[in-house]
């Protein structure tokens, strides 16, 4: 199955719609500046994604990488030291690393991390890991959420 922005963009949609507590428009990148953090005030930040305008261009990438293609973005970088851009990494860790960039960006207002879970369900069933998903995520996300913001933050310095 390929994967496209427009099909993250249109599964966003499907998620927002009647979703409780929401103001955010479904399907479209956030225009602002968001944040993950205890309360509204963005100095007590646990995590401070890409800034708005810079979403397509990290989206953009992200789709190559979900499809197995290198980004033109990447490309002076191919064969360098320390650069991993094997499109024929294993299944398990390609959609873990897609997660990490996924949320890292946190594209939408609303809905990145329910978004994000899916689309770890969606590529797990592309490589035939899973008929079903019968794994829950989320649950397994919310037992440990402290480290789990904790380490995107760090994937981020890297």
């Amino acid at each position: 199955m390929p994967f496209s922005n427009r099909l993250i963009q249109k599964l966003h949609i499907v998620l927002m719609t009647n979703a409780r507590e929401t103001s955010s428009a479904g399907g479209e990148y956030r225009k602002i500046q968001n944040f993950i953090g205890p309360d509204s005030n963005i100095e007590h930040a646990v995590y401070i994604p890409v800034p708005a305008a810079e979403i397509p261009q990290y989206m953009e990438n992200l789709e190559y990488f979900m499809n197995g293609e290198v980004h033109s973005s990447f490309k002076k970088y191919n064969g360098s030291e320390g650069v991993v851009l094997d499109e024929k990494i294993e299944p398990l860790i390609k959609i873990a690393i897609m997660h990490a960039q996924f949320e890292s960006v946190h594209p939408f207002g609303n809905g990145n991390g329910r978004l994000g879970r899916i689309l770890i369900a969606l590529m797990a069933m592309s490589y035939d890991l899973v008929n079903f998903t019968f794994f829950l995520v989320s649950e397994e996300l919310a037992k440990e959420r402290a480290r789990y913001y904790a380490f995107i933050k760090w994937n981020k310095r890297r």
